[in-house]
């Protein structure tokens, strides 16, 4: 629907032209471009806010639902580095030697192989300690790793297993370089 309001206008001369006929100038509307009659809303409502908060809500409830169970992650990640590094204080204690006999945390950790100040010198990720001992073949060593948490320990025996003595591909009843006992693992390298 379209309306009309026809209006008379006189039109100005210009230099370029010599005429001084009126112009009839029509002004259509259309609904959609008519004059409002009522004032729109500026701003947001409570309805926005509402809908914008409880979106907030639901991605910071997702972010702490991730962090959690990347925090068990991250101490398994940690672990198996510390394990790893335990192993090169290790090595670095033997020297050009494979017998490992005599070997543990505290020679390891003593001033002058490097690991004196690591925090696995004291505690583990998860609250516990290391214990480093000789293995039953003098060339390998046995790392137990205590109070670890039960939703983590078999990520962590299935992480460790592939550096393991027997490179296992998983910790199972097949791979002897892995042992789970309670929340302890023992891994032998």
């Amino acid at each position: 629907m379209t309306y009309t309001n026809p209006t008379q206008t006189s039109r100005k001369k210009t230099p370029q032209d010599n005429t001084d006929e009126p112009v009839t100038v029509k002004q259509t509307h259309t609904p959609s471009s008519a004059p409002p009659s009522f004032k729109k809303q500026l701003g947001a409502s409570l309805m926005d806010f509402i809908f914008w908060m409880g979106l907030a809500a639901l991605v910071l409830a997702g972010i702490v639902a991730m962090a959690s169970s990347g925090k068990g992650q991250l101490k398994v990640n940690t672990t198996l580095t510390e394990v790893s590094e335990i192993r090169q204080g290790a090595d670095a204690w033997v020297g050009a030697g494979t017998d490992t006999t005599g070997v543990s945390l505290t020679e390891i950790c003593k001033e002058g192989y490097g690991y004196s100040k690591a925090t696995w010198c004291s505690a583990n990720q998860f609250g516990g300690t290391y214990t480093v001992t000789t293995s039953a073949n003098k060339s390998f060593i046995d790392i137990t790793i205590s109070n670890v948490d039960a939703e983590n320990i078999l990520a962590l025996a299935n992480k460790l297993a592939p550096v393991s003595s027997e490179r296992c591909p998983k910790a199972d009843s097949s791979c002897t370089s892995i042992k789970t006992s309670g929340s302890d693992i023992t891994v032998t390298m």
